[in-house]
């Protein structure tokens, strides 16, 4: 028959899976009580499910930073990105699977909650790290190249 396979006695609670495998008339044989936690990165709002294919990877925008999570976390918030490096400094992170929410760094900026990566500010702009959107330098003033962290003087 069709429809989605079940393991009689798994108890695997949502964010893991089942320790499964598929017999020859393609019904499942379940390790009871062996479960496995998703990986970070991905989510599993179901019990009992049976195989590491029901782990969903967070969608663009949020994010899941432990194994085992039930849901993604997120949107990161507008002056963060997505990534799955919790050391990731360069504004340019993931479209799926993030781990992480970090601020964008200097120079780069985003102005809506949940993006995968931040936006270079233009020439003669320059933001902080976090920043919602750039600031164009002072008269007399000026950013040497795109994605500068501050503005200097002439």
């Amino acid at each position: 028959s069709t429809g989605q396979l079940t393991c009689t006695g798994n108890t695997c609670v949502a964010g893991s899976h089942g320790t499964c495998t598929l017999t020859e008339f393609m019904c499942p044989s379940c390790e009871l009580d062996a479960c496995v936690l998703c990986p970070a990165g991905t989510s599993l709002p179901l019990n009992n499910s049976i195989t590491a294919d029901d782990c969903a990877s967070c969608i663009e925008g949020n994010f899941s930073a432990h194994a085992g999570s039930a849901q993604c976390d997120g949107p990161c918030a507008a002056g963060s990105f997505v990534t799955n490096d919790a050391e990731d400094i360069d504004g340019i992170g993931v479209t799926a699977g993030g781990t992480h929410c970090n601020p964008c760094p200097a120079g780069r900026f985003t102005s809506t909650a949940g993006q995968g990566s931040c936006e270079a500010c233009g020439l003669g702009e320059t933001s902080e790290a976090g920043a919602t959107a750039c600031s164009k330098c002072d008269t007399g003033e000026y950013a040497d190249a795109l994605a500068s962290p501050e503005c200097k003087t002439w």
